[in-house]
């Protein structure tokens, strides 16, 4: 299949591993698709539309395209208030949570969930790397008190504790896949506090580490997944030390969860 891929770069790889040919235009949301689209001499099959990070535009020219249309929103809670008008230019829509589905199809839209995932072979490590483990937590995305108040708080109650390594603020600058994984693959466990509840692409990241993922406690998609206890950790803001404690006081216990929790995502 010849594939238009518009977004995110970040089904590029997987679809031509699988045999597809990727056609990408520059990494611009604002540029006009629909000239580029007609002066293509080999045409496309389908065109591809992922939604990234960072600032959005709308491409130009999407009505002009008459090949299928195919969108993945994600990040759902925090962004339906634009992907539920943008969709309507799509033949078919893929929600990366489950329960927001429904605020697509009441629109007469045909949708779909399609939860997140990651690469797994980039998380993955051969030899001493893969099982050395340095911190008791690790954690990859911004701290700032006054974007991720919660999140803030949390880090600096199990930093006072326990030993904790942080990547990815804004002193610091965005980690990359590579470093991501790296301090993933040397932590005991993987702090994970999110914005809504659900399954995001840190939850994956961490499991495919061969680390386990301790998550707060919340609702969503997660739990028809994975199962509490056995493929992650979980924790209530109240009983947090609590829980540090008793996943950390038993290494064979951590590494038969990070076990059945990689086999889960690499399946």
């Amino acid at each position: 299949m010849h594939i238009l891929c518009l977004g995110s770069e970040y089904f590029h790889e997987a679809f031509a591993g699988l045999g597809h040919k990727v056609i990408a235009p520059p990494h611009d949301d604002a540029f006009p698709v629909g000239d580029f689209y007609h002066r293509l001499m080999d045409r496309p099959d389908v065109l591809v539309y992922t939604d990234h990070l960072g600032r959005h535009a709308w491409p130009e020219g999407l009505d002009q395209i008459d090949i299928p249309k195919i969108y993945y929103a994600v990040d759902t809670p925090i962004n339906i208030w634009w992907q539920k008008h943008f969709a309507g230019q799509f033949d078919l829509c893929f929600v990366d949570q489950k329960a927001y589905v429904n605020r697509f199809t009441e629109r007469g839209l045909d949708a779909r969930w399609l939860p997140v995932a990651v690469n797994t072979s980039a998380y993955q490590a051969d030899g001493a790397e893969a099982g050395d483990k340095i911190y008791d937590f690790g954690f990859v995305g911004v701290i700032d008190e006054k974007v991720r108040a919660k999140r803030s708080r949390l880090v600096n109650q199990l930093s006072g504790r326990f030993s904790l390594k942080t990547m990815g603020d804004h002193q610091d600058g965005w980690a990359g896949p590579d470093e991501s994984a790296a301090l993933y693959r040397q932590s005991r466990l993987i702090l994970n506090e999110n914005l809504f509840p659900g399954v995001t692409t840190r939850m994956f990241e961490a499991m495919a580490s061969g680390s386990v993922l301790f998550t707060e406690k919340a609702g969503g998609d997660l739990g028809e997944l994975f199962m509490p206890g056995e493929d992650f950790a979980w924790f209530e803001p109240q009983e947090l030390f609590e829980a540090a404690e008793y996943w950390l006081r038993d290494d064979e216990r951590l590494k038969k969860v990070a076990r059945r929790a990689l086999d889960k995502v690499k399946s």
